[in-house]
């Protein structure tokens, strides 16, 4: 005999709460990839004179901004983050490391065409639009940081800029999966490129991104300006969606067996 109460239990909608909870259940229970993936496209990046700076902070699951300087001075200062995000960056390393285009010793050049980003909320400052960047001004000049995957899967944007060098480029996981790109050359009149790289890889793994410059003239350096990365949301297999049909119908089928 079915019971008012089974009739209200089998309703429409506490059915697709029990396949809900099914799947997310076997979605949670699906094994992870045991090596990582790394692909990557080179691209022109826009100008701030000709589109406006790209504003980093909207849309990311995480930033850093690593061209900041003090004011009137060449000196590396604390990277913007984002404020309250997971914190996944690490610091940028490399030789002869300095904030800002400059013409001397001590005075900021603006670069007009080489700032193209911008941001907001981050922890060291509330917003910067200023022509610096963090680069290197000695040839071989070479700059790494690592990043600590969100999830499975992301995308990564590598913000970079140059000046009479090409760009040696490699990235790796902790779990496995490598990309390199040697002797690259910039888009944008060897300027300005932002570097996507769709990253597959491990819970935690560990990616570490080095750039070398490769000199083709005088006061060769290689800079990069700001780095972001939106993790990408994890796929349903077809065979979950599978076994959540074959439950729907099943218990959609009890239900209707016990209303006769």
């Amino acid at each position: 005999m079915f019971s008012k109460f089974s009739h209200k239990f089998f309703t429409a909608a506490n059915v697709s709460a029990v396949v809900g909870a099914t799947i997310a259940g076997l979605a949670m229970a699906a094994p992870s990839a045991s090596a990582g993936t790394i692909t990557g496209t080179l691209a022109a990046a826009p100008s701030s004179s000709a589109a406006g700076p790209i504003d980093i902070s909207t849309g990311a699951s995480d930033w850093v901004y690593y061209g900041l300087s003090a004011s009137g001075t060449v000196s590396p200062i604390t990277p913007a983050t984002m404020s309250g995000g997971p914190n996944s960056f690490g610091a940028l390393t490399g030789n002869d490391l300095v904030d800002g285009y400059f013409s001397s010793s001590t005075t900021i050049q603006p670069a007009t065409g080489l700032n193209f980003l911008s941001f907001s909320g981050g922890t060291t400052v509330s917003s910067d639009t200023s022509n610096i960047y963090a680069y290197s001004s000695f040839t071989p000049s070479s700059f790494s940081f690592t990043q600590t995957l969100l999830g499975t899967s992301e995308t990564m944007n590598v913000y970079l800029n140059d000046y009479n060098a090409n760009h040696d480029i490699s990235a790796s996981l902790s779990s496995g999966g490598s990309y390199t790109n040697a002797d690259a050359t910039l888009p944008q009149s060897g300027i300005a490129g932002v570097l996507t790289l769709s990253i597959t890889g491990s819970p935690g793994d560990t990616l570490t991104f080095t750039d070398t410059g490769v000199s083709t003239g005088s006061f060769a350096n290689i800079g990069i300006q700001g780095v972001t990365v939106t993790a990408v949301p994890e796929p349903v297999p077809l065979s979950l969606l599978a076994v959540a049909g074959s439950l729907f119908l099943i218990t959609r089928r009890r239900a209707l067996r016990r209303e006769v």
